[in-house]
């Protein structure tokens, strides 16, 4: 096929590889004179409805999509010439990559540095990021699917399994009713079929990519689909260290949080793993034959607006004295009421401090959770609510679930849930925490009293007034019982009851 023109513009070079429905070429854009990739459906799925439309609607999905971490499409259409030896066939003219696939690098350079596992997969997650916020699913991430130039930038290829959320057209699973994707990249979700294809999915299939960039083999390989199925579904992941021993806990911790068989048991959203990768994508040093450390012209253009360390190795490293003197004036402007100013300095210096001290030290959570609290004081409640779940979540990790200040964490989590007009999903929160500060604390604790007579206001304050009786009158014989009943807690507790009960 070499020479063939398409479209009476691209001519088609020398073969780059071939997928399912399609096979790649190398191209030239005679018109422009530039390099092209061009996607070719294959002459056997000529006339196959299922594969057309998902070749066309990867031709969509990926135009829709402006981002630097996404190839650019250049032009889509159909070979129409009965003399024409391609003719039929549907092709998608794109931007060439010059680089390596990621599986091609990971095979190479077995197991890759963390560095590079980590700079790559935050990558990732910019995409996932960008794609997410526009309801498009990948569906299909695995190494052979992502591909690293030789300035370290990688792209996100192969949306023809992706689906938008939302739209009743794109089918999860394939007219045979076997799940698509490719089995050792699938979250346990994709097997079963069902409508809980979303975000969380993206996230499974990039933790798996992860992991073997790390540990230099996929989980579950060589097995048969039944088994790889049943290892998803069933079976732990292996954790990293016991595999190698200079993998930082927190990426192994983040692995497992990505590899949970549940949806909702995995990291919220793509900018979430970013985050907790960003401060071990520092160091980057050459791949000889791959990557370069070299200050290239991308680079240098990129580097302008960099979140991570700059390109100069002789960059002074943010300390402990920078970090003081950066609350002190974020306490400042928080005086001055500047309290947006506050906030951005305050997650500025939680990222600094991040890298250079590690996402984990206890100075960098006590920055983010200032700038939690003066979203909170700034009215800024669903920001602030997001945030102290983040921070939960994080230091959960850390700490463990029933560490006190997470079960705070999550109070304040709720508290903001209340103040930005979500009282019924504050309320659920404070449910479950209750359940859990019962089980660590115990039932007479004060804290769990206060927790129990919070949740009873807030159920008189959304018209649930019986429900509020009810728990008060649990409350109320309880503390009468532990405390006596003119006990000072009781009296408060039978004077809440009272105001209540005029209300029935």
């Amino acid at each position: 096929m070499r020479g063939l023109m398409i479209g009476e513009r691209y001519r088609l070079d020398e073969p780059l590889g071939s997928g399912g429905m399609g096979e790649v070429h190398r191209g030239t854009d005679i018109l422009l004179g530039r390099p092209v990739a061009i996607k070719l459906i294959k002459k056997a799925h000529i006339g196959d409805d299922e594969v057309v439309r998902r070749f066309l609607r990867e031709s969509r999905i990926t135009a829709r999509l402006d981002h630097p971490g996404v190839p650019a499409i250049y032009g889509q259409g159909q070979i129409a010439d009965a003399t024409h030896p391609l003719d039929g066939r549907l092709y998608l003219a794109m931007q060439y990559i010059d680089g390596w696939s990621i599986e091609d690098l990971a095979a190479t350079y077995e197991p890759l540095p963390i560095a590079w596992a980590a700079a790559i997969t935050a990558q990732v997650c910019a995409v996932l990021h960008y794609a997410h916020q526009r309801q498009v699913i990948h569906r299909d991430l695995k190494p052979s699917n992502l591909m690293i130039t030789s300035d370290g930038f990688v792209k996100v290829l192969d949306f023809g399994l992706a689906t938008a959320l939302g739209d009743p057209t794109q089918s999860k699973i394939s007219q045979t009713g076997i799940p698509v994707g490719t089995w050792l990249y699938m979250a346990p979700e994709q097997f079963g079929g069902g409508n809980e294809i979303g975000p969380a999915t993206d996230l499974y299939a990039l933790g798996l990519v992860l992991h073997r960039m790390i540990a230099g083999a996929p989980l579950f390989e060589g097995r048969s689909f039944a088994d790889t199925a049943a290892g998803h579904i069933f079976q732990d992941p292996s954790p990293l260290r016991p595999l190698r021993a200079d993998v930082p806990e927190e990426i192994e911790q983040l692995v497992l949080h990505m590899l949970a068989k549940l949806p909702s048991d995995r990291p919220d959203s793509a900018y979430e793993v970013f985050r907790r990768l960003r401060p071990y994508a520092t160091g980057l040093t050459d791949l000889p034959g791959a990557i370069t450390s070299e200050p290239t012209a991308t680079r240098m253009y990129t580097d302008v607006f960099a979140c991570s360390a700059p390109l100069s190795a002789s960059a002074p490293a943010f300390t402990r004295g920078d970090l003081d003197r950066a609350r002190r004036r974020a306490s400042g402007l928080a005086r001055a009421s500047k309290h947006g100013e506050a906030v951005d300095l305050l997650l500025d210096v939680a990222d600094k401090a991040a890298m250079s001290f590690g996402a984990n030290h206890s100075d960098v959570f006590a920055v983010r959770r200032a700038a939690a609290e003066l979203m909170l004081g700034d009215g800024r409640y669903a920001e602030a609510a997001d945030a102290f779940a983040d921070l939960a979540s994080d230091l959960a990790r850390r700490d463990g679930k029933d560490d006190e200040q997470v079960l705070n964490l999550r109070q304040q989590e709720a508290d903001c849930l209340v103040y930005a007009s979500q009282p019924n999903l504050a309320l659920a929160k404070l449910q479950d925490l209750m359940a859990d500060q019962v089980r660590v604390f115990g039932a007479s604790d004060n804290r769990t009293y206060e927790l129990r007579q919070r949740i009873s206001l807030l159920l008189n304050g959304i018209g649930r007034t019986a429900e509020a009786v009810d728990t008060l009158e649990e409350l109320v014989a309880a503390a009468s019982t532990e405390f006596g009943p003119e006990h000072g807690r009781t009296r408060a507790l039978r004077n809440d009851l009272e105001r209540m009960k005029k209300k029935l």
